[in-house]
């Protein structure tokens, strides 16, 4: 019985992962495959005159896509101390990072402006990634 409930919870689960994955094929007008994409990858064909494939290149995407944070403003940039954050929605967090991906802190916010304090940072180029209202936004920050 408890095998029979793990194989139906992993077939339920492979559905729903198959079903969460977007999948595109573009055409040519003689109905041949010149674009693949599951969403991560982009596989690009081309052919020849007399139809052959000749070519083919793979596109991968490393990041996910962000959306536009409504009337984001960051300054100044660069800085030496403080870096003022301002939207027309409430910034919900924002975390900053080196450039190598390390968290160095994580400021949680309620309002629509607010400041990091990064003067006792060294001097160098850091991420922040500012989170309003399910929506992230990454802008790189100079600290002089």
């Amino acid at each position: 019985m408890r095998f029979k409930i793990i194989l139906i919870t992993l077939f339920c689960f492979s559905l729903n992962f198959y079903s969460q994955t977007v999948h595109s094929k573009k055409y040519d007008n003689f109905n041949r495959l010149i674009e693949s994409s599951d969403g991560t990858n982009t596989v690009v064909y081309i052919y020849d005159e007399l139809g052959n494939r000749t070519q083919e290149s793979v596109t991968v995407t490393l990041s996910v896509s962000e959306e536009q944070i409504v009337g984001l403003k960051l300054y100044p940039n660069p800085t030496p101390d403080k870096v003022f954050i301002t939207a027309k929605t409430i910034i919900d967090k924002v975390v900053i990072s080196d450039m190598l991906g390390k968290v160095i802190g994580e400021y949680k916010n309620n309002q629509n402006t607010t400041s990091v304090d990064i003067s006792k940072l060294p001097v160098g180029l850091y991420n922040l990634v500012i989170y309003s209202e399910r929506k992230k936004q990454g802008i790189k920050v100079i600290k002089k």
